[in-house]
This record gives C-alpha cells, structure tokens and sequence, in this order.
C-alpha cells in the first residue's frame, strides 16, 4: 500500500503513513527540539529560587532520556559592583544551577559544564531596576535532534 511494486520493494514492511522511497523504505527527516533554560537570581545571591525548581527538573528529564546530551550553564550578573567579584558571582550562580542537577535530579556531573561571564553579556546594556533583575540569571539550552521517519 505504499505505491511501490512488490517486485521492486525493498522494505515491504514500511509503516503507514511513512513517505517512501522508490525502494519502498521510510524516509527520514531530522526534527529538533530546543529547552532553554533561564533562572534569575536576587541581587547579590546565588540562592537558586525555589520557583525555578520544575523548570530544573524538565531540563533534567529531557537530557535523562538523551545520555549523548551535555548541558552548559552560563552565569551572568548586573552592571553593577566590582567586575572581579561579579565574575565570581556569575560563576556560583552557575553551580548553583548545576549542583541541583546532580544532587537533586542524579544527573552526572561530567554531563555539565559551567561558566560565569560576569557582567561582560548583559540582556539589558543599562542600569535600572528592571535592567538589573533580568541581567542576574543563569541560561542553559539544549538541542535535541531526532531522526524521524517523514510523514505523507
């Protein structure tokens, strides 16, 4: 029923409802699937709100059922303070982030990389409390893609 000839068909089990090639077998497609990950932070803290915690954990189940995904969690900070001491900032708030990976969720610490950028990658260029709020964060994303049999 895939409109292939038996005589020619090569995959004669092809599911229905897959697109077939002129051998009778499935064609595949990529599909993705992006989780962005953004958690912000109070001023000064590295206290990963409690809030944040479902958003964690669907991050990681997503990489639970992908072993070859790693996870890089960036850490940012405001404008505002010593650049040195914001580095180090940036850099807790990420493993902050990272250590509810692994200790609450099991995911593997070799899974996870974690980096500070300090204030060098602000989302707002500006200080202002609105500004100052969004630019305390940590981001992680992570990219799924699946081969998947494409659909006529």
């Amino acid at each position: 029923g895939d409109g292939v000839p038996d005589f020619r068909d090569l995959c004669p089990n092809t599911a229905r409802g897959h697109a077939v090639d002129a051998r009778g077998c499935s064609v595949y497609e990529e599909q993705s699937q992006v989780h962005h990950l953004r958690v912000t932070f109070g001023f000064d803290s590295a206290r990963v709100p409690e809030r944040y915690y479902d958003y964690i954990r669907e991050l990681a189940v997503l990489v639970g059922v992908y072993p070859e995904l790693d996870i890089l969690i960036e850490g940012h900070t405001d404008l505002i303070g010593p650049a040195e001491y914001n580095q180090r900032l940036s850099e807790r708030r990420a493993k902050a982030v990272a250590d509810i990976l692994i200790n609450e969720f099991g995911i593997e610490s070799s899974r996870i990389t974690t980096v500070g950028h300090g204030m060098n990658k602000p989302v707002v260029n500006r200080i202002t409390l609105d500004a100052n709020a969004r630019n305390r964060r940590i981001e992680a994303t992570v990219t799924v893609t699946e081969r998947v049999p494409a659909r006529i």
